[in-house]
């Protein structure tokens, strides 16, 4: 499911960090041939070059995924045991208050964002550059000669991301269909809370599409100084940037405007909404089964 779903995602995520990188931030020259030989070899091969950065994602992200939905599950559980010590185990899945929601998202996803961060690095560079995954990694570690550290260049928009994105994705989720739940209840059996009462496959999706917009909306501007840092780190010549002062660099950039912080915004929301729908649906039903 994962590893489709990486497939499925990597062409609009090229076309997407294309987008949101497309204003320089290093104007040196060496950056600037490097990056007319991607954009050169893009034209060549449109196709291909749109699929450039999955081979990493698509080895890992499976495990990834797990561990971040493993994590989710196991902190939501635990948070409603001691809530409710005597709810049975299933108990939690539909019924357990929506801040357990949240805080077992928002950790899952700082746990995970340690691991995730290193992948993003070589993805976005692979993506920028147009180079295999091995000669991105060596090249991120050779970088400045400060060795692992590159892989951690944004680490403060990416934790950012992982947190609230995870947070507003799960919570959002159970919110709109528990929203369902209890109209249902109220039409059918006049009890807003009844148990017996469960939430339809289209409905889900529905409610997953929403919680992949939303989530997207609100990370978006914070992927935006994210991506443009891994783009700045692409040359090997001068000063990683902070995030806050590549912040106000796009700001100005930009002629004082946010539009900068948006630069892929379509893109990115109408592929958010179809893969949520997918995943989380499946999710769900995999625990009911």
């Amino acid at each position: 499911r994962a590893a489709g779903q990486q497939v499925a995602n990597t062409p609009t995520a090229s076309l997407m960090t294309g987008a949101s990188t497309q204003m320089s931030t290093v104007p040196d020259a060496a950056l600037l041939r490097q990056r007319q030989q991607a954009s050169a070899s893009v034209s060549t091969r449109s196709i291909r070059s749109l699929y450039v950065g999955i081979s990493g994602p698509l080895v890992t992200t499976g495990a990834m995924q797990s561990l971040n939905f493993a994590m989710y599950d196991s902190l939501r559980r635990g948070l409603h045991k001691r809530d409710r010590p005597t709810a049975s185990k299933s108990d939690y899945l539909n019924n357990d208050a929506l801040s357990n929601v949240a805080i077992a998202s928002g950790v899952a996803g700082a746990i995970t964002s340690i691991f995730t961060s290193p992948l993003m690095v070589v993805k976005t560079k692979q993506q920028v550059m147009v180079w295999s995954f091995r000669r991105t990694v060596q090249d991120t570690y050779r970088a400045n000669g400060r060795g692992l550290s590159n892989f951690f260049v944004g680490f403060g928009p990416h934790l950012y991301c992982d947190i609230v994105g995870r947070l507003v994705y799960f919570t959002t989720y159970e919110a709109t269909k528990r929203m369902f739940m209890e109209q249902r209840a109220s039409s059918i059996l006049g009890e807003p809370n009844s148990k017996d009462i469960s939430v339809t496959i289209p409905e889900r999706m529905f409610c997953a599409a929403v919680s992949g917009i939303l989530s997207w909306s609100v990370i978006f501007p914070a992927d935006s100084v994210r991506s443009r840092m891994y783009a700045h780190a692409v040359s090997s010549v001068g000063n990683t940037m902070s995030s806050l002062e590549l912040a106000k660099k796009m700001y100005r950039d930009g002629g004082n405007s946010i539009r900068p912080f948006f630069r892929g915004f379509g893109v990115t929301v109408a592929r958010a909404g179809p893969v949520a729908a997918f995943v989380l649906p499946v999710y769900d039903l995999t625990f009911e089964w």
